[in-house]
C-alpha cells in the first residue's frame, strides 16, 4: 500500500511539473522542470521531515505553489511586456507564430509559381512579393492581436490545464503525442488551398503548345462565387491543426473535435466540388479535343477529377476520424498511473 502511495504521489508531482513547463519556451523547460522539482522536494522535507510525505501532503505543497498557469506566469516574462496579459498570452504567441508563418509560406510559394508562369522579370516579381507578404503579415498579425485583445478585456475564458489537482494533464509518451509536423504541414497547405484557389487561380493553366497561349484550368467566376466554401474549408483545417498542436496528445476532446471539424469539411467540400462547372470551357474543350489525349478514359478522369477527388477526400476524413478515436480510446480511457 505505501508503494502504491509514493508511486501516485510521484506521478501527481510529474503531471504537476508537465503542466506548468509545457506553458513555457521550450528552452526553459527542462532547467525549470528540474528547479521545481528541487522545490517541491524541499517543501515536503520541510512539511514531513523524515516521515515519508502522502498523497495528501503532496497535494497540499501543489496547492500551496498554485496553479500551474500561476506558476509558469511566473516563469515566463513575456505576458508583461505585451498587449495580451497571461493566461491568454501562451495561446496568443502559439497561435500568432503558426498563422504568420502559414500565411507567409503561402504566399511565398503561390509567387513563385506565378513566377515561372508569368516571367514577370526578378524586380517586378520582387517587388509584388514583398508588397503581398507585407500586406499579408500585417493582417494576420492585426487579426489574431485584435481578437485575443477583445477575449482578454472581456474576460473570455480559455481552458486552462490544471486548475484542479484533479485536472492535471497526465505527461504523454511519444506514441500519444500528434505529429507535429503533420499539424504544421496541414495549416501551410491549407493558407497555400486557400490563397491560390481565392486570390491566385491563374497559376493553374495548361500549354498547349504549338506557340498557343496558354489555357487558365478552373472558373474565376465558379472560384468567386464559392469563395466562403473554400474559405471555410481552409479556417476549419487551420482551427483543427492549430487545436491539436495546443492539446498535444490524443484525447477524447481532440477527438471530438477532429469529428465536427471533419464532418464540417466533408460538407463544405461537397458543396464545393459536386454539381459545379469548376473548369473554364476552354479546358474543358481542349482535354476533349487534344490529340494528346488519346484514351476516352483518361479524358473522362481528368474532367470528372472534382467527384474523383471528393471521393478520396471523404475516404480520407473517414479513416482519420476513425484513426483519432481509436488512439483517443486508447490513450485517454485510464488515468496515467494505470497504464501499462
Amino acid at each position: 500500500m505505501e508503494t502504491r502511495e509514493i508511486n501516485r504521489s510521484q506521478d501527481l508531482i510529474s503531471r504537476y511539473v508537465y503542466a506548468v513547463v509545457r506553458a513555457l519556451p521550450r528552452g526553459q523547460r527542462e532547467d525549470i522542470s528540474r528547479e521545481l522539482h528541487t522545490l517541491i522536494a524541499d517543501m515536503l522535507e520541510e512539511r514531513c521531515g523524515e516521515i515519508t510525505p502522502t498523497e495528501r501532503d503532496v497535494r497540499v505543497v501543489l496547492t500551496e505553489l498554485g496553479t500551474p498557469g500561476e506558476l509558469a506566469a511566473q516563469y515566463d516574462p513575456r505576458g508583461e511586456r505585451c498587449l495580451i496579459p497571461p493566461p491568454y498570452y501562451r495561446t496568443y504567441a502559439f497561435l500568432l507564430k503558426l498563422v504568420i508563418a502559414a500565411a507567409a509560406g503561402g504566399i511565398t510559394l503561390s509567387q513563385i509559381l506565378l513566377f515561372f508562369i508569368d516571367s514577370p522579370g526578378w524586380g517586378s516579381a520582387l517587388l509584388r512579393w514583398i508588397g503581398l507578404l507585407a500586406t499579408g503579415l500585417c493582417f494576420a498579425f492585426t487579426f489574431v492581436t485584435l481578437l485575443f485583445a477583445v477575449f482578454s478585456r472581456r474576460g473570455v475564458p480559455i481552458q486552462e490545464w490544471g486548475a484542479s489537482l484533479d485536472d492535471l494533464p497526465p505527461v504523454p509518451q511519444k506514441e500519444e503525442i500528434p505529429s507535429k509536423g503533420e499539424s504544421v504541414c496541414g495549416i501551410v497547405f491549407a493558407v497555400l488551398f486557400a490563397v491560390l484557389f481565392l486570390f491566385f487561380p491563374q497559376v493553374f493553366r495548361v500549354l498547349p503548345g504549338g506557340g498557343e497561349a496558354a489555357i487558365p484550368v478552373f472558373s474565376a467566376a465558379a472560384l468567386q462565387r464559392t469563395w466562403p466554401l473554400i474559405l471555410g474549408i481552409a479556417v476549419l483545417t487551420v482551427a483543427y491543426e492549430g487545436f491539436s498542436l495546443f492539446e498535444g496528445r490524443y484525447t477524447r476532446r481532440l477527438a471530438v473535435v477532429n469529428s465536427v471539424s471533419n464532418l464540417l469539411v466533408a460538407v463544405l467540400a461537397s458543396l464545393w466540388l459536386a454539381g459545379r462547372e469548376l473548369f473554364t470551357p476552354a479546358f474543358v474543350e481542349y482535354v476533349r479535343n487534344s490529340p494528346d489525349w488519346d484514351l476516352p478514359a483518361a479524358k473522362e478522369a481528368v474532367l470528372n477529377s472534382p467527384y474523383i477527388l471528393l471521393g478520396i477526400l471523404l475516404f480520407a476524413v473517414v479513416l482519420d476520424t476513425a484513426v483519432t478515436w481509436w488512439k483517443a480510446w486508447r490513450y485517454d480511457r485510464l488515468p496515467r498511473s494505470s497504464r501499462g
